[in-house]
């Protein structure tokens, strides 16, 4: 049996999620914090910081391309970005460099390399 705050919709079987426990990651960057995934709410929740969505960036910049690679080909240089473990082949397929900050079963958050990094 699940136990709930049903004042709040949240069972004690969300709190350890993937999803949850990589939105607590973020609270040790600094940078600014895109999201190439759907649960915007929960992960600003779960973070206590200001979380873009890539697809609301890109409605305020004609440069983004609304997508995980077209983030990458940007020239915004200090970000980071959660987004699911499988999403970074699209990266790797066009050879954008990047670098692993933290991950999970599910999730990465990925950044930019530095300019001495390499993938």
């Amino acid at each position: 049996r699940s136990l709930c705050d049903w004042s709040s919709d949240v069972c004690s079987s969300d709190l350890n999620s993937e999803r949850v426990l990589i939105s607590q990651e973020v609270k040790n960057f600094t940078q600014k914090v895109y999201l190439d995934d759907d649960f915007l709410p929960e992960a600003i929740y779960y973070a206590g910081r200001d979380i873009t969505p890539i697809s609301a960036a890109a409605q305020d910049d004609p440069e983004y391309k609304n997508t995980l690679r077209g983030q990458f080909q940007t020239s915004e240089k200090d970000f980071i970005v959660i987004t699911r473990a499988w999403a970074t082949n699209s990266l790797d397929d066009a050879q954008i460099p990047y670098v692993v900050l933290k991950e999970n079963k599910e999730f990465k958050i990925i950044s930019r390399p530095l300019d001495n990094d390499s993938q």
